[in-house]
């Protein structure tokens, strides 16, 4: 049965269905949110997401394992925690200059990812934000960062270049920790 869809006070919901293949939701001009967990552990493999979205709630796309490559839109302020945690065929991402918070692992496990541009549009990157990303090699955080959590980038195996445009004098416990191919560098 395909997936059907409803809005109520600009957050979309399922109203039936399990969504799966490519899924193209720009006709949704009256949302803002995706809820919490709506595509959960899915088969979609692409996602094309609504013209005025401002947040992609917790657990969104938890576990969408064929899901390969994410255009999250200048529209997009927040992504919430777990959003994209899992997608392990995620081998794309791109944030969108609008983007001010990435919550606590929204993107942690997914081991496909090879580069990350953090725009200076983001404010705060919450625990853990990419752990786990065992493909991950270069990671760059744009210049308005002031708050990040712990972990940010634990147990990424492959990781060898960060860059910040940031004066970032302190980093929490743990942020580079298990990253066997990571040296530290002045940046």
């Amino acid at each position: 049965m395909a997936a059907t869809y409803a809005v109520n006070s600009g957050v979309l919901t399922l109203a039936s269905g399990t969504p799966s293949g490519a899924v193209d939701l720009s006709s949704y001009t009256t949302v803002t949110t995706i809820n919490s967990g709506i595509f959960n552990d899915t088969g979609i493999t692409s996602i094309v997401f609504p013209p005025n979205l401002t947040t992609i709630g917790s657990e969104a796309f938890l576990g969408c394992t064929s899901l390969t490559a994410v255009v999250i839109p200048n529209s997009v302020t927040t992504i919430g925690e777990y959003a994209f945690q899992k997608c392990m065929g995620m081998a794309s991402l791109t944030i969108g200059s609008g983007v001010t918070v990435l919550g606590d692992y929204a993107f942690s496990g997914c081991t496909s990812l090879t580069t990350v541009v953090i725009p200076s549009s983001v404010t705060t990157l919450g625990d853990g934000v990419f752990q786990s990303c065992n493909a991950l090699t270069t990671l760059t955080i744009g210049s308005g960062v002031t708050s990040m959590g712990t972990g940010l980038c634990n147990e990424c195996a492959a990781l060898t270049s960060v860059t910040t445009k940031n004066d970032l004098t302190a980093l929490p416990s743990n942020t580079f920790f298990a990253c066997s191919a990571f040296r530290y560098k002045y940046w």
